[in-house]
């Protein structure tokens, strides 16, 4: 038949097996028999073209896909610095693995973009390797992005505190987007247990992705993970936890270097100092630091404040006190497009656009947005 999709049966049964669907499950949206699944990915049948196209999006792969000679790699293009439970996890999301490729697509024409008008190297992108040690990178940082006592006054809780940074992280040349979803789809919830995070390096367009679905204090903590991650010029993939001392050796050196940027030594010590009971101490310095209490307890066993016993005890307790906050990506409609594609490329797109530099459709496509949006985004001013 002239609508048939002449798909390859072999790339339906890969995508639907990594999607994790049965049989039913893919049928029963779809409106059709079991059997005809089946006959789809063993070649003996094959779907009309909508069909075809709602099987894609159902599986979440571009219809593109389903006419491969074979199933492309899912090996990720950037090192895999994940562990759990001292392992590295197997396999991708196609979930994650569609957030990583747009991250990579921006990263690209934000690169193009910024040659074009002859921007310079960022200076602290590489500026640094593991050798360097940890206090001295997270000193760095702290100065580099103005990351301070004063800054963290200004903020009333740590989500202030999580803008602040990314706007300072922004400001200096990186490319900071947090979303808790893929794209603009609000069905597709990103997983806080595959990914809190990752970083791709650029002397010119460094990138880091933050996973909103975490609380505010954990995404604290990832930002400047990942911060680290640019530093010493190492992209990867992460889920940083402040409080495992044996990971990977470039996301131990990392949560090193979060730890120390968001509590120096000094101020930490000077605020143990005034605390009238110790008791409780975690809640109480994660309010004063705006950070998570893991963290500060983290901080607490490296300055010597607690030993192994009560390190230990301490985290066991907060972990199983701290439930994950799981957040829509509602609220203003702009403040969200802007936090997802960050200020810098929204920003840097929109002017594009209004230089006859990128047409409608392929500036629709990088910010994420319906073609009929991008009018009224283009009425906005982006500071």
């Amino acid at each position: 038949m002239v609508n048939e999709a002449l798909i390859n049966g072999d790339i339906v049964r890969w995508a639907r097996e990594r999607s994790g669907l049965t049989y039913a499950e893919v049928a029963r949206p779809l409106k059709i028999q079991i059997d005809q699944i089946r006959s789809w990915e063993y070649g003996e049948a094959y779907p009309p073209f909508g069909k075809a196209e709602d099987l894609a999006r159902l599986l979440r792969i571009p219809f593109g896909y389903l006419f491969l000679s074979k199933a492309p790699s899912d090996d990720s293009p950037i090192p895999d610095f994940r562990t759990v439970s001292d392992t590295t996890p197997t396999g991708l999301s196609s979930d994650f693995v569609e957030v990583l490729d747009h991250a990579l697509l921006q990263q690209d024409w934000y690169r193009e973009y910024q040659e074009q008008d002859s921007a310079l190297r960022l200076n602290f992108v590489g500026r640094s390797n593991i050798q360097s040690g940890p206090e001295a990178v997270a000193r760095d940082i702290r100065s580099y992005l103005e990351i301070n006592a004063e800054l963290r006054r200004g903020c009333r809780d740590s989500s202030a505190f999580l803008t602040r940074l990314s706007d300072n992280a922004q400001g200096a040349g990186l490319l900071v987007m947090r979303s808790g979803i893929v794209g603009s789809d609000t069905t597709r919830p990103l997983d806080v247990e595959e990914f809190r995070g990752f970083a791709l390096t650029d002397p010119i367009a460094p990138l880091v992705f933050i996973n909103a679905r975490d609380a505010y204090s954990a995404q604290v903590f990832t930002l400047a993970h990942e911060i680290a991650h640019i530093w010493i010029n190492q992209s990867g993939i992460s889920n940083p936890d402040p409080t495992d001392l044996s990971a990977h050796q470039i996301e131990t050196f990392c949560n090193n270097v979060a730890a120390q940027v968001l509590v120096p030594s000094s101020e930490f010590n000077a605020a143990w100092n005034m605390l009238l009971d110790e008791e409780g101490f975690p809640a109480k310095l994660a309010r004063t630091f705006l950070v998570s209490s893991l963290v500060v307890i983290r901080r607490a066993y490296e300055l010597n404040k607690i030993n192994d016993t009560d390190f230990f005890w301490l985290v066991t307790r907060e972990k199983k006190r701290i439930a994950k906050v799981r957040k829509s990506s509602g609220g203003d409609p702009m403040r969200t497009l802007l936090s997802r594609n960050s200020r810098r490329m929204t920003k840097a797109v929109l002017n594009a656009v209004r230089q006859n530099r990128l047409l409608y459709r392929d500036a629709a496509k990088l910010l994420g947005v319906s073609n009929t949006r991008l009018p009224q985004l283009l009425r906005k001013r982006i500071d």
